[in-house]
């Protein structure tokens, strides 16, 4: 009876110092500036259709595009 209650408290013990260590280990990766990065909107080119984040495409005459070849591609192909 005393060796389930001694391998209970191990257990026990166990479980508290990994709880510790795990909080441990988020703190840190807060400090070290890990954190998660803001979301960013997603466009559409006008060209070809593909998605890419806001801040890596072109915009030109109102609209996004994913790259300068798509930019400078006459307007009538746009109104896919």
């Amino acid at each position: 009876m005393a060796k389930l209650i001694l391998i209970a408290i191990a257990l026990w013990l166990i479980i508290i110092v990994l709880k510790r260590y795990r909080k441990g280990m988020d703190q840190q990766e807060g400090a070290s500036g890990k954190e998660r990065q803001p979301t960013e909107s997603m466009v559409q080119c006008a060209y070809c259709g593909v998605h890419i984040p806001e801040s890596d495409s072109l915009k030109a005459r109102g609209h996004h595009f994913c790259c300068q070849a798509h930019m400078d591609a006459p307007e009538d192909v746009n109104d896919n």
